[in-house]
């Protein structure tokens, strides 16, 4: 399934709609606000990026503390009524009697920006926006491997490989995800530590193309359009990527090593592309 929720309605001035029965949540609740809403880190970006669509979306949605709280609320409600319907099936399975052989994976397609750095919306690679949620339910497991949380890095890429192994179905050679049942039973030794991120979206001005690599440690973003600008953050010191490094001597050679990276990766992708 693919709900529609949380995603906001661009059109409309109050952004997020939900059902009756969700009017009363967060009701009485503060929600915080990022650090990095401070406009001091929105000043601090170069130009581009402040006329970019996630600074236009600012403005539907968080230009005000109260317009904040209302919307954030408005958002939170939405994804809890996608948990509500998510109950609801897990209840229509049990009724009919398919519980005990459906394996229930949920996880998002993007993750989201509530003001952090004066943005809001997705399209870029800070963590906010880049990284997703993602659990597997499979009721087949004795109840002594449940429950477990791991750290490696695993993509949306790895979904369909997935759901192709726990159905019996040969994974093709072409696929570039692997399949997480590896994580079933410990077998993940060899599991990838870094990963490639691109957004190349055709036609769009406001959303700026971006290429991205990170790994446990490091993260290194780069601008097609805009090459003057770009980020490295130390992921383990720095888990809201505040300190910007790529402009300090001592981390040249790293940006250095990241930017070839990048390259090497969109080379294999373009090889594998002209082979396919």
């Amino acid at each position: 399934m693919s709900f529609w929720s949380p995603h906001a309605d661009d059109g409309a001035e109050e952004q997020y709609f939900w059902p009756k029965y969700a009017d009363s949540l967060y009701m009485n609740n503060e929600i915080p606000t990022p650090g990095t809403a401070d406009p001091a880190f929105f000043e601090a970006l170069p130009e581009f990026m402040k006329h970019s669509m996630n600074r236009k979306r600012w403005y539907w949605r968080y230009d005000t503390p109260e317009k904040f709280q209302r919307m954030v609320k408005g958002y939170y409600r939405m994804i809890s009524t996608v948990d509500s319907v998510v109950g609801r099936i897990r209840a229509t399975l049990e009724e009919e009697g398919l519980a005990d052989n459906t394996v229930i994976v949920f996880m998002g397609d993007n993750g989201y920006y509530l003001g952090e750095r004066g943005f809001a919306g997705k399209w870029l690679m800070h963590e906010q926006s880049l990284r997703v949620p993602l659990m597997i339910y499979d009721p087949r497991q004795s109840a002594s491997e449940r429950g477990k949380t791991f750290e490696e890095m695993v993509l949306n890429l790895d979904i369909a490989p997935t759901i192709l192994d726990l159905a019996g179905v040969e994974i093709p050679k072409t696929y570039q995800g692997e399949s997480l049942t590896h994580f079933y039973d410990g077998d993940s030794k060899n599991w990838r530590s870094s990963a490639f991120f691109e957004h190349q979206r055709e036609g769009e001005t406001l959303l700026p193309k971006t290429e991205c690599y990170r790994d446990d440690t490091w993260k290194y973003i780069r601008y097609e359009a805009n090459p003057e600008f770009i980020e490295l953050y130390n992921l383990k010191e720095d888990v809201n990527e505040v300190n910007n490094l790529a402009y300090e001597e001592k981390y040249k050679d790293l940006v250095d090593l990241y930017s070839k990276k990048c390259d090497s990766a969109v080379g294999k992708l373009l090889k594998q592309r002209r082979i396919d």
